[in-house]
């Protein structure tokens, strides 16, 4: 059975953590994400890597551009000279 992503990297270098998910987050596939784990000295079998894998992409699919944001919410006038001074939150 596949262990849960914080086991598998339970008590590892949080600094390496955040390096691993950075690049595993642009990895092309799971055994690219397996290949990469083990350069940190990381074992992951094939589930495991998967998981990682899927949960990387699902994350970047959920990131919302700033232009994104502004079109869904009426935006900005660039050319106003008071930009949204009117919007009070």
């Amino acid at each position: 059975m596949a262990r849960e992503i914080k086991e598998i990297l339970e008590g590892a270098d949080p600094a390496q953590v955040a390096e691993f998910a950075g690049k595993a987050a642009t990895a092309a596939d799971a055994q690219a994400v397996k290949e990469l784990a083990a350069g940190y000295g990381i074992q992951l079998v094939d589930d495991e890597a998967g998981g990682i894998f899927a949960e990387m992409a699902r994350r970047s699919q959920e990131e919302i551009s700033i232009d994104e944001l502004d079109n869904v919410a009426g935006g900005c006038d660039d050319y106003d000279p008071f930009p949204c001074q009117l919007y009070w939150c």
